[in-house]
């Protein structure tokens, strides 16, 4: 026997039938919408999180491109170049937030490459050359006509130089200091590189001058100490070369021939690194 409702007349099971299909198509629709809600909402955070790196990169860039443009003179004039190439890598690499696909299967594939971008190889090598222009910058005001007294204390720091001397106005045995074009001061130094058994005029730093370990020749400008080691360079290789020499930032290097070629070059090495090392 058929059972109806009272109110339509319409037999049960077909009332049970189309409730069933009714919640089947609600479900597939629910199944579906919170699907997409999904793969909405993963890649909408994928999203937040390149931004977050982004962001991140381009403050390592911006930090790099204020001392690449900065006024201050580096010691290291390789170094603009390296920059330079180092923000145009970051430029490159730079993935910007794409337009969300349609489907779950190309949403999903988006999440995926998103979530995959990785800076930090960039960011590390953009700060590391913000911390070398930054050093290079402080060598390079340390070494640009620096007082007579830092000179001094650093060259005494040296290992092999066991004595210094300023000269003076009086005593200056070139007649440069203070004078146009000539240095601001001048630290003769002792080297017990030296062979004990050189023969010198005198028994002071001074009086042996350069061949008794070597001297350094500050400078007021750049030129002036290019100018002064230009002229030393003259006599290179020839019987009045006093030994091997050098220019950083504004002062001259001059060490004594009368060492063996290694220990001269040592010497220079050693000096730059002492002139250089950050206060």
């Amino acid at each position: 026997m058929l059972q109806y409702s009272i109110e339509a007349g319409i037999p049960m099971k077909s009332i049970t039938k189309i409730l069933k299909g009714t919640l089947a198509v609600i479900l597939l629709i629910c199944v579906t919408s919170c699907g997409k809600n999904q793969a909405k909402i993963n890649f909408e955070e994928a999203v937040t999180s390149l931004e977050a790196k982004n962001q991140e990169l381009d403050s390592a860039v911006t930090d790099l491109k204020i001392l690449l443009e900065s006024e201050d003179k580096l010691l290291d004039m390789a170094l603009p170049e390296q920059s330079a190439a180092l923000i145009k890598n970051a430029d490159a690499v730079k993935v910007l937030p794409p337009e969300m696909g349609k489907g779950d299967e190309v949403i999903a594939g988006q999440v995926s490459e998103l979530n995959a971008v990785d800076y930090s190889t960039v960011i590390t090598e953009l700060k590391e050359m913000a911390e070398n222009m930054q050093t290079s910058i402080q060598q390079r005001k340390l070494v640009t006509n620096p007082p007579e007294e830092q000179v001094m204390y650093r060259i005494l720091t040296i290992e092999n130089i066991t004595a210094a001397e300023a000269v003076t106005e009086g005593s200056d045995p070139n007649g440069m200091l203070n004078k146009p074009g000539g240095y601001t001061s001048a630290i003769f130094f002792e080297c017990d590189l030296v062979p004990a058994t050189t023969q010198f005029k005198g028994t002071s730093a001074l009086e042996k001058g350069t061949p008794g370990g070597g001297c350094l020749e500050v400078y007021a400008s750049p030129e002036d100490a290019e100018s002064r080691n230009a002229y030393l360079s003259t006599f290179d290789g020839r019987i009045f070369a006093a030994g091997k020499h050098a220019v950083i930032g504004t002062v001259v290097i001059r060490v004594s021939g009368e060492m063996k070629e290694q220990d001269q070059e040592l010497m220079i090495q050693r000096l730059i690194e002492a002139l250089t090392a950050p206060e």
